[in-house]
């Protein structure tokens, strides 16, 4: 169904509080944390608005921008069969809601049902791509919608349209996430393939459905495409290319990242090289991500990880509380050098140095235990060798 006539005073709102506040705002989160509707804050008027600091430098949008240029770009998405789904909406993707700058809505155009995916995987690389890349890509993004994985890209030539129609040829879905908006001609060698992604898969976009490109929007965009995403795959990489900044900004929000294998020789790997030594993990197929995911939700759906108030006997600084289970075949195995190593962690983010300072272990049972911990998705490496506890299994 195309954009909601019966509930466009609702959407006409959240158009306008877009478009005040800027595409990547992260603003959004002062509506939702204050129980603030669009229509209150837009009926409470200017003097309202001014009061909070947030909002005085966006006067200029704020004077030039009406509802009646709100109600033009819904009218739009009418004609165009888009839907505009806001951060209030079921429909919006629940990962997005988690990082830090969600947009207000997103305009989608195609099957909305392919969103709602235990599985959301991200495939991204160089759009200069090699043959191998490509053929990389496409077969794992195959493979991955065989193992029922939703794959999302760019929209972009190279290693983002070999992932798009592998997943396409495998009979699956596919989101391209674009870096304007959905009627604007972006792209032109890719537009029929932008056509069969909008019947079995989705468009996306945060900008208005004629919003132009322009190159600051692919960064913007890039962080939709790691946020909407349980991890992201990187294929093929130059060390500062905006699959990078992906992968960078997944990290940020805490998602996974990983690697396709590759050669050094390739001209592309030295991006992938060094995601592998910030702890990215190497896939070489479709599987390998379900599995994984697969084997993660059944220990999230056991696993909680709690304090223990009885005394222990191992470890002699402040920060070795040990943790107790309930009932659960991981956390009960845990080591007592494993307890150690997640006490300090609890306390904040750190390197091996800190924890060895800490827990008084010597460096190789540190780096045995964080290396176990790791592969049980425990604990996970940051950029720096720094380690945290994953917040995505443990509620802390």
């Amino acid at each position: 169904m195309s954009c909601d006539t019966k509930n466009k005073d609702g959407l006409l709102y959240w158009v306008w509080v877009q478009q005040i506040i800027g595409y990547g705002s992260s603003c959004v989160k002062f509506f939702i944390d204050n129980d603030i509707s669009a229509r209150d804050f837009y009926e409470n008027g200017k003097d309202f608005w001014l009061s909070f600091g947030m909002f005085r430098k966006k006067v200029k949008q704020i004077d030039s921008f009406s509802l009646n240029e709100a109600s033009k770009i819904l009218d739009e998405c009418y004609k165009s069969n888009i839907e505009v789904i806001t951060y209030e909406d079921k429909r919006y993707p629940a990962l997005l809601k988690k990082i830090d700058n969600p947009p207000c809505l997103v305009y989608a155009k195609g099957n909305l049902d392919c969103l709602v995916c235990d599985i959301p995987v991200s495939v991204v690389g160089s759009r200069a791509a090699t043959y191998y890349g490509v053929k990389i890509a496409y077969n794992l993004a195959y493979d991955l919608s065989k193992n029922n994985c939703l794959v999302t890209s760019g929209g972009a030539l190279g290693i983002d349209t070999a992932a798009h129609q592998g997943a396409l040829d495998a009979d699956g879905s596919t989101v391209a996430i674009l870096p304007c908006g959905i009627n604007f001609k972006y792209l032109m060698t890719n537009e029929k393939l932008r056509e069969k992604i909008s019947r079995s898969g989705v468009l996306l976009s945060e900008y208005a459905p004629d919003h132009p490109m322009k190159k600051f929007n692919f960064h913007l965009r890039n962080r939709l495409i790691s946020g909407i995403s349980l991890g992201t795959i990187v294929v093929e990489a130059g060390k500062h290319s905006g699959a990078m900044i992906t992968a960078n900004l997944a990290i940020e929000q805490n998602r996974d990242v990983f690697v396709t294998p590759i050669l050094a020789q390739n001209p592309l790997s030295e991006g992938i090289f060094a995601l592998i030594n910030d702890g990215a993990r190497v896939i070489k197929s479709g599987k390998d991500i379900s599995e994984y995911y697969k084997f993660n939700k059944l220990q999230n759906l056991s696993l909680t990880l709690m304090k223990n108030n009885t005394k222990t006997n191992i470890g002699k600084n402040k920060n070795t509380e040990n943790f107790k289970t309930e009932n659960t075949s991981l956390i009960k195995n845990l080591t007592e050098n494993e307890k150690l190593i997640l006490g300090v962690l609890k306390e904040s983010n750190c390197s091996i140095e800190k924890i060895k300072e800490d827990t008084n272990l010597n460096v190789s049972d540190i780096f045995s235990s964080i290396t176990k911990m790791e592969i049980r998705r425990i604990i996970k490496k940051l950029p720096g060798k720094i380690y945290k506890i994953n917040t995505t299994t443990f509620d802390m």
